[in-house]
């Protein structure tokens, strides 16, 4: 298992970046989870950051801009959205541009609501995002992500239904252990759901705001990690800091760091 950490863009528009990944890194931070969107990462930003990962033989994840453009990447309602697949289509390209050694997990929201027309819209994108990268060669995979109540993605049912229809091992789970801190061992625990992890987030979250600093997880996350570990999971675990001073995030994002060693050492 890997560590990393999605990059936030108020960190990104900081000028000692570059400085806090060679201090991450010496750390322990091993992969950085970016969205490239062009109005998020413009193509001189990004260029250095996949220069940069590579010069240290860090890994690439990334997520999908549905969280910056719900219009555009949003998977509500995607049978019906006119340029979604072409938004997507030159997403997939500004992401292969990393040109690393290791496939790049894909981190996706699913639509905002549960029921048949969430899980036909969900398997159009897939059968859509897997033809396209098996037809273009494309180092991708997609993890479909475990989200909180009301999303598809709260039913573990819902995501391994999706992951079952089309048997192909470039789709998988993002699990957010955070998001699923209400899950039960019984659940989290099985093994198909285990076996189709692609990639892992995890954060804080004080009662009211996710994403916070891991010495605010709610539940002992020992026994999801220790179970990672048990089945060989070789990704990344992402750390998800976001909701902190852009001022405390490089030391914030240390203590983190430290906190999850000793799972990856074991």
């Amino acid at each position: 298992m890997k560590l990393g950490m999605t990059a936030p863009e108020f960190w990104l528009a900081e000028d000692q970046w570059q400085l806090d990944i060679m201090t991450l890194h010496h750390f322990g931070l091993s992969a950085l989870e970016c969205s490239p969107h062009d109005h998020l990462i413009d193509t001189r930003k990004w260029t250095t950051i996949c220069r940069i990962l590579r010069d240290l033989n860090m890994d690439l994840t990334a997520h999908a801009p549905d969280f910056y453009d719900p219009d555009g990447f949003g998977l509500t309602g995607f049978r019906s959205k006119g340029d979604i697949r072409k938004n997507y289509l030159g997403y997939f390209d500004r992401l292969v541009q990393f040109q690393g050694k290791a496939p790049i997990p894909l981190t996706i929201h699913g639509p905002s609501h549960r029921g048949q027309e969430a899980l036909d819209d969900i398997k159009a994108f897939c059968d859509f995002a897997l033809e396209r990268i098996d037809r273009e060669g494309w180092p991708l995979a997609i993890a479909l992500e475990t989200l909180a109540t009301p999303n598809l993605g709260s039913k573990i049912e819902d995501l391994m239904h999706v992951i079952e229809t089309f048997q192909d091992n470039r789709l998988g789970v993002c699990w957010d252990i955070t998001h699923t801190r209400s899950w039960s061992e019984e659940q989290y625990g099985q093994e198909k759901f285990l076996n189709a992890v692609q990639t892992a987030h995890i954060h804080g979250f004080d009662g009211k705001e996710d994403h916070r600093p891991l010495k605010d997880f709610p539940v002992s996350m020992d026994r999801p990690l220790d179970l990672l570990g048990q089945k060989g999971y070789q990704g990344v675990l992402t750390i998800e800091l976001l909701k902190v001073k852009k001022e405390d995030f490089s030391y914030l994002m240390q203590n983190d760091l430290e906190l999850l060693l000793p799972f990856i050492q074991k």
